[in-house]
């Protein structure tokens, strides 16, 4: 994740010591924060256990309210730093055939709890297509994308996910039955740190990064993405992005 308003020339004094204290924040989220609170999580995983003794059902209560909220913590820090990770350039594909189909298989099953949360169904058709991509990481743009349909959708819609080949490339939709947005908030979701407001879609969560990763892993696959929604009455959303075939 590069500070705001990044030069493109050579950093001035003033650029190169917000570089500086930008990569001391993200070094003291990683070691300082990240860190304890991941010990914390572990010993609250054991308490609940009752690894080291009976809980009352008060005792178990509040930790696992307390384990939640370290969970969601954890979630999003490692969020910030994955996209800085990505962002930055630092991180390497690993580029090889795909088999589309497994994607979208572990995407939906990564999915799955978020839907059955929400009363949402996902219905994924096959295609036998193969993609030239990193699958863990495509895994994660579509994860990303189903995501955002779901909590998009209203309780009983179904989402869906269709790959089809167009031109040299594989392109794949996730479709939702929310409300929709509007033609200025179809690029802003995938800007960093963008959060829907309340009223355009039917709940929010996180802190904007979910989009902008996906972003970022399609773009290093030299693909594209993309939203469309209606806007004419309509209801849905079709959340797409390209990337070669193999």
């Amino acid at each position: 994740m590069t500070p705001p308003e990044e030069p493109t020339s050579a950093p001035g004094p003033a650029a190169a010591d917000v570089e500086r204290r930008w990569k001391r924040l993200l070094s003291t989220l990683n070691h300082e924060l990240r860190t304890p609170l991941t010990s914390v999580r572990g010993a609250l995983g054991l308490l609940a256990s009752g690894s080291l003794g009976p809980l009352t059902g008060d005792a178990t209560r509040m930790l696992d309210i307390a384990e939640r909220n370290i969970v969601r913590v954890v979630s999003l820090l490692d969020a910030v730093l994955d996209y800085e990770h990505l962002a930055s350039g630092r991180s390497v594909l690993t580029l090889a055939p795909v088999d589309m189909d497994a994607v979208v298989t572990r995407a939906c099953e990564s999915a799955r709890a978020m839907a059955e949360a929400h009363g949402v169904t996902i219905r994924a058709e096959m295609s036998t297509l193969l993609a030239h991509a990193d699958a863990d990481r495509l895994t994660q743009a579509l994860t990303q994308l189903l995501s955002n349909a779901i909590a998009a959708s209203p309780r009983g819609a179904e989402v869906e996910v269709h790959t089809h080949a167009s031109g040299s490339m594989v392109r794949v939709e996730v479709l939702d039955r929310g409300p929709g947005l509007p033609p200025e908030e179809r690029e802003r979701v995938f800007e960093p740190f963008h959060v829907v407001e309340a009223g355009e879609s039917r709940q929010k969560a996180g802190i904007g990064l979910g989009l902008a990763i996906a972003r970022v892993i399609i773009r290093a696959h030299k693909g594209e993405i993309g939203l469309d929604s209606r806007d004419d009455g309509g209801v849905g959303s079709n959340a797409w992005f390209t990337v070669p075939g193999a």
